[in-house]
């Protein structure tokens, strides 16, 4: 029988590393923007706002790291991030 995998933490990074790496995502939103002259153009743009949220979320994660002594972070944690990639993206919108 197959060993069952190990899942491993996910790993932290600087919060440097997360500013450069919100940087692109964040002015993606801001500065991109398609010609409006055809509604497919328009619902790409907005559809491709939830991938550059979701990257938000996810580099912001990493920037935050699991208490002292646990090895992965706690559920409110990822509440937190949530919150917080919601509350930017409606003030970049």
């Amino acid at each position: 029988m197959p060993a069952e995998p190990v899942s491993q933490p996910l790993p932290t990074i600087t919060r440097t590393t997360g500013c450069v790496l919100l940087a692109p995502l964040l002015a993606a939103v801001l500065f991109v923007s398609l010609p409006r002259g055809m509604s497919w153009q328009r619902v790409a743009q907005d559809a491709g706002h939830g991938l550059v949220f979701a990257g938000v979320a996810f580099v912001l994660l990493l920037m935050t790291r699991p208490p002292a002594g646990a090895a992965v972070r706690p559920p409110a944690t990822y509440l937190r991030v949530l919150a917080a990639a919601c509350v930017i993206g409606v003030l970049t919108e």
